[in-house]
């Protein structure tokens, strides 16, 4: 089905209007399922966070279990509610980032996670229905089928973020000159900085489908996608709020954002030119210089072939708790 310019604005209005509604909604029937579930039992776990996904599955992309045996909990990433704003020259609705996190046993919501560090902007929306091939049948439009495009976002926020932070040499009294890309399942996520108060806020500004990229941007896409396929559900994907969780917490956040900066070392100079689109020729190869040895820095106490090796054989989930219940360091 061709879904044309006039019909992608339309569904991303629509879906913009929904969006709130429909999530409080949800909220309201899995408030009730809980009822049936005995919250001070430890060994619900696993079924409550299953719950919670049949009824969040629409809303969000990103889950990770954290915490200890003693005390386990879980965050989950998505997209929340929107908001009108000022964007540049003209006024546009946008979806903000949702941090959400609970512990058990009681199942409590720790209200100081929610929203987080990026926001997907009505534009956007519209580019994914258009161009992500989603939606064939013009009966049957529903527009949360676009939310598989987002299951790369919490983690490439995470390090984009990071780097951001870290390579302050990139910054400017506008902001940054950074301007990061995600890999989603079909296609790339093009995005750009915000400066507010001196942090990095991420925008999701357009999507382009695979079968418009040029043989480097494939390639860059691939390469992304298969450097954070295991950890797309990782404590790095909970930026900025694995800092306010412990030690251990901050500690895995890094050692993934190692991981990652090693799985994509292999392509520096191409995705440099490529999310530095406006800058000058001397700016991206002097930025391909820094990334390099940043890189360098950042992994040079670490044999990292073995570890991602090793971590490939472990797994997340394994990894993350060995690290709580033997204090990482």
């Amino acid at each position: 089905m061709v879904i044309d310019e006039t019909l992608a604005k339309s569904l991303a209005k629509y879906a913009l209007i929904k969006w709130k509604s429909d999530y409080i909604s949800t909220s309201e029937k899995f408030e009730k399922s809980l009822l049936k579930i005995n919250l001070s039992k430890r060994s619900n776990f696993e079924k409550v966070i299953n719950l919670h996904k049949a009824h969040f599955e629409d809303f969000y992309f990103c889950y990770v279990k954290c915490g200890s045996k003693r005390k386990p909990y879980v965050a989950a990433m998505g997209l929340g509610y929107h908001r009108d704003r000022e964007f540049k020259q003209w006024s546009e609705t946008s979806l903000l980032g949702l941090a959400e996190l609970w512990y058990l046993p009681g199942w409590e919501c720790d209200e100081s996670t929610r929203g987080s560090f990026f926001r997907v902007g009505e534009h956007a929306l519209s580019r994914v229905f258009q161009r992500s091939c989603l939606i064939d049948n013009v009966n049957d439009i529903n527009y949360k089928l676009i939310i598989s495009e987002f299951k790369y976002l919490a983690i490439w926020v995470g390090f984009w973020s990071q780097l951001a932070n870290d390579m302050s040499t990139l910054s400017t009294q506008q902001g940054s000159k950074l301007n990061p890309i995600v890999p989603t399942p079909n296609g790339l996520l093009l995005c750009e900085f915000t400066l507010i108060n001196n942090c990095h806020l991420m925008e999701v500004r357009t999507y382009v489908h695979k079968n418009m990229l040029d043989e480097s941007q494939a390639k860059i896409r691939q390469d992304m996608i298969e450097a954070s396929n295991d950890i797309k559900n990782s404590m790095l994907s909970l930026f900025p709020h694995y800092s306010n969780l412990g030690p251990a917490a901050q500690k895995i956040a890094y050692v993934i954002f190692q991981l990652l900066l090693h799985r994509i070392s292999g392509i520096t100079a191409l995705l440099s030119k490529e999310i530095l689109k406006l800058a000058n020729d001397f700016e991206v190869y002097d930025f391909i210089r820094k990334l390099d040895e940043y890189i360098k820095f950042e992994l040079k106490d670490v044999d990292m072939n073995t570890f991602n090796e090793e971590f490939k054989v472990m797994g997340y989930e394994s990894f993350s708790a060995y690290a709580v219940e033997n204090h990482l360091n």
